[in-house]
């Protein structure tokens, strides 16, 4: 019965836990784009941003993507619409080359080829597996300014820990039921015999 139910419960919580992660991103994605939508107008994401700012000042954009990565507590990638890499609010794992500059390919097909209005899919980095949605960019006439992506890096480690969690409960009190059901045992007997 604890194989069962731990079995059972394992992939309830992981089912669980992978719906509200998902729910989640979609809600937190859909906000910042529509908040990035707002701030870029009907300009394209340049290589240089230079039709965002005057001069290419891609700071403003930056910095205003930083503060939304921190309000809805996620990291944020703006891609241009040939895939690249434009703006992070984690530039050092994109410059020290830990992560592509590239779009993911798929996701990038989804989005570009497939006009899919969002996509999730789980991504790897090397033993790293992490999940990662992808939405367009859209101005008022539904023309692709760039994409925009939320990475979530903690999710498998958080599940595990939770799992971990979950069946060290379930062992304790399987632990207390034996031992409950021992001196009960033991008292019945002693009560017959006596």
């Amino acid at each position: 019965s604890f194989i069962v139910i731990g079995a059972a419960t394992i992939l309830f919580f992981t089912t669980s836990y992978n719906k509200n992660n998902r729910d989640r991103l979609s809600r937190s994605i859909q906000d910042i784009s529509s908040s990035i939508k707002q701030k870029v107008g009907g300009h394209s994401l340049e290589n240089e941003i230079e039709h965002i700012y005057p001069g290419g000042d891609s700071y403003l954009l930056q910095q205003y993507i930083s503060e939304m990565a921190q309000l809805h507590n996620v990291d944020v990638n703006l891609y241009n619409v040939d895939g690249s890499l434009q703006i992070s609010s984690q530039p050092f794992v994109y410059n020290k080359g830990v992560l592509s500059r590239m779009m993911d390919p798929i996701a990038f097909y989804n989005l570009s080829r497939l006009k899919k209005i969002q996509f999730v899919q789980d991504e790897k980095y090397g033993k790293m597996n992490y999940l990662s949605i992808y939405v367009p960019v859209l101005d008022e006439s539904r023309k692709t300014l760039g994409y925009l992506n939320v990475p979530f890096f903690n999710s498998q480690n958080r599940l595990k820990r939770e799992i971990s969690s979950f069946l060290v409960t379930i062992i304790n009190l399987n632990a207390f039921i034996f031992l409950l059901s021992g001196i009960i045992a033991l008292f019945l007997t002693n009560r017959i015999t006596g």
